[in-house]
């Protein structure tokens, strides 16, 4: 399993890398800034909701030991009408990159077929994908 992290400079993925690192499950973090965003020793990409030319890049990286992006973590970009971009990545990704599984992190309000995240989840129902929804409340950090 190859795991691409969106949102990769934020608290969960970081968090997700982290773990992911220490269990040797290659993983690669897609954000704006790509690997100057980056925490050091992890491997990262620029990838960004809104310019579909970045959503090759995860695609293209070489993993040590082969492989393929099989699981993709989704962050919800903070843009109008997120499930968009969100919903034609998703697509790219299945049927371009043969990608099968996907997480998604929603709020606790989330439900399918609302606006929001439930937008992706609703579209995750109409194509059967394999897919996993999180619906955290909070996130706790450690205090220093």
């Amino acid at each position: 399993m190859r795991v691409l992290l969106t949102g990769g400079t934020g608290k969960t993925s970081v968090r997700l890398a982290r773990f992911l690192q220490n269990e040797n499950i290659p993983f690669l973090l897609a954000s704006r800034r790509g690997l100057a965003a980056a925490p050091s020793g992890m491997p990262a990409v620029k990838f960004d909701w809104l310019d579909q030319s970045t959503w090759k890049e995860p695609f293209q990286h070489r993993f040590a030991g082969g492989g393929t992006i099989s699981a993709i973590y989704l962050m919800e970009p903070l843009v109008a009408e997120p499930w968009k971009p969100m919903n034609e990545f998703i697509d790219y990704a299945r049927k371009e990159h043969g990608v099968g599984r996907f997480v998604l992190v929603a709020g606790s309000s989330a439900e399918p077929s609302q606006p929001g995240m439930g937008m992706v989840w609703q579209h995750f129902l109409d194509t059967g994908v394999d897919y996993c929804v999180l619906r955290p409340s909070w996130f706790m950090g450690k205090c220093t």
